[in-house]
């Protein structure tokens, strides 16, 4: 797997406990991008995925359509604040405008994210 760049898993149901086996497996990868949109992964997931992600060479993640909330947008904004990335999408998740704009402080050129209001910010 040390040679996986890109991971297209979109809509299928790896819910919190699936996001936390695989990142678990993603340690040792050259990942470049990660797509799991639509697959029922909350802030548990959220978290791991965020933990993992730190030691990512990625510049594109999906994770838009899920159920992830506040705690697990703080977590990426942790995970991802020295990270290089390109392309983050969020929207239609649970995340509140706090933590849509705590994603915004990171450097990303292409950043969505809605708020639980269905309030856009996009970069």
């Amino acid at each position: 797997m040390s040679s996986l760049q890109e991971l297209r898993l979109q809509q299928n149901a790896i819910t919190d406990a699936g996001a936390q086996a695989l990142a678990r497996n993603l340690q040792h990868t050259a990942l470049r991008e990660l797509w799991l949109s639509e697959n029922e992964i909350g802030d548990l997931g959220c978290q791991a995925l965020a933990a993992a992600i730190e030691q990512l060479p990625l510049h594109t993640l999906h994770l838009e359509k899920n159920s992830i909330g506040k705690s697990g947008a703080h977590a990426l904004v942790k995970g991802l604040q020295h990270k290089s990335l390109e392309s983050v999408h969020v929207q239609e998740n649970c995340i509140d405008g706090p933590g849509c704009e705590a994603l915004q402080q990171l450097r990303i050129k292409d950043l969505r994210c809605e708020d639980q209001q269905d309030r856009s910010l996009t970069r």
